[in-house]
């Protein structure tokens, strides 16, 4: 490995590129990978010592980009009105960036993530938040905070993949009444 391809390289760069190439529909691997870097894949272990600590490290990076922008979308929110946003703002997000959010959530429960790990409690902390400020007794509480979570995936699944097209009602009306559905029993006086 010659200098100029040593100082090219940066654990950022090549998450950068590793988000590229899923983004493009391409496989992840280190030889994809240091062809898109124009590197070699032996170079690419100075960042990362396998896939698995790559796949990780990508993962951990998409969740914490997500979070600081649930923050700012929820700013002087509170109640209902914040949790329909954090699920108006997930989906935007997650169908903004399909491949990459699949990627993600493909590999989010996968065994020695720890970067992963730790961005999913930073992201489930912000939600336990939201629904333990309901008025609703815990056990509506997890089955509230379960649903939501469920009508995320699942949506941003659907949508992205063209099963919620359906001209009688966009995906995105359908979401908001699915949502309001689902927090109804999380606000019961309202």
């Amino acid at each position: 490995m010659d200098d100029m391809t040593r100082t090219k390289l940066s654990a950022d760069t090549i998450l950068d590129h590793a988000a590229a190439l899923i983004t493009a529909g391409e496989p992840l691997t280190f030889s994809t990978l240091a062809r898109a870097l124009g590197s070699r894949s032996q170079a690419l272990y100075n960042y990362y010592p396998n896939q698995a600590a790559l796949t990780d490290a990508l993962c951990a990076r998409n969740l914490h980009w997500l979070v600081p922008r649930l923050q700012k979308a929820l700013f002087g929110l509170s109640g209902r009105a914040a949790l329909t946003q954090l699920a108006l703002t997930c989906r935007t997000s997650g169908l903004a960036h399909f491949r990459l959010t699949q990627f993600t959530l493909a590999h989010v429960h996968q065994d020695n993530a720890p970067a992963t790990a730790g961005a999913m409690t930073d992201l489930r902390t912000l939600i336990n938040q939201l629904i333990q400020s309901t008025p609703a007794d815990a056990a509506t509480q997890i089955v509230g905070e379960r649903m939501l979570r469920n009508l995320i995936v699942g949506e941003i699944f659907n949508v992205g993949t063209g099963w919620f097209d359906d001209p009688a009602m966009s995906a995105e009306e359908s979401f908001r009444q699915m949502v309001d559905q689902c927090l109804a029993p999380l606000f019961p006086e309202q």
